[in-house]
C-alpha cells in the first residue's frame, strides 16, 4: 500500500522523536553536561531546546491555521530565544526526558490534525518566501529534531 505525504511526515517526525529519545536514554551525568560544538550547549540545554521548539512551532502553526496569518520568521527574534535559553544552567536530566516527551505529544497531536490538503497551504514567511505546511513540518519540525540529534550524537562521539 502507498503511503501518503501526510502520513508519512507523521512517521518522520515519530521516527526523529525516537531516534532522539533513544540518544538521550540512560546517559550518564557526565554525557549530559558534554558540550555540544556548534552550539556550545550542554546535551541537556540542547535537548531543552528542541522540546522548546516544538511550543513555539505550535504557536506558528496556531497564528497560520487559527488565527489565520502566517507567521514572519525572523532570525533576530530567534537568536534572542536561543541566547535566552543559553543563559538557562543545565538543566535536570529526568525533567529534559519529560519535557521532551510532553512536548513532542502535543505536537504529534497537533500534526495529526492536519490534513492533506491542509500540506500545500501557506504556513511561515521565511526569508522573503512563503513556506507551506509541508515544508515547515520537513524543516522547522522534523529538521530542527534530526539537526540538533546530530549536534548531541557528535557531542556523545
Amino acid at each position: 500500500m502507498r503511503q501518503g505525504r501526510l502520513e508519512g511526515l507523521h512517521i518522520r517526525f515519530d521516527d526523529a522523536v525516537l531516534g532522539l529519545r533513544g540518544m538521550l536514554t540512560n546517559l550518564r551525568d557526565e554525557d549530559w553536561a558534554r558540550i555540544c560544538v556548534g552550539e556550545g550547549w550542554p546535551v541537556a540545554l540542547e535537548a531543552l531546546h528542541v522540546a522548546l521548539g516544538y511550543r513555539r512551532q505550535r504557536g506558528l502553526l496556531d497564528d497560520a491555521f487559527v488565527r489565520g496569518t502566517p507567521y514572519r520568521f525572523t532570525w533576530e527574534e530567534t537568536n534572542e530565544l536561543n541566547a535566552l535559553i543559553a543563559r538557562r544552567r543545565r538543566p535536570d536530566p529526568r525533567f529534559v526526558m519529560r519535557f521532551l516527551e510532553e512536548e513532542a505529544g502535543r505536537m504529534r497531536d497537533r500534526l495529526r490534525e492536519f490534513t492533506t490538503a491542509d500540506l500545500d497551504r501557506p504556513t511561515i514567511h521565511y526569508e522573503g518566501r512563503a513556506l507551506t505546511l509541508d515544508q515547515f513540518i520537513r524543516g522547522f519540525v522534523i529538521g530542527h529534531t534530526e539537526g540538533h540529534a546530530a549536534s548531541i550524537r557528535a557531542a556523545l562521539g
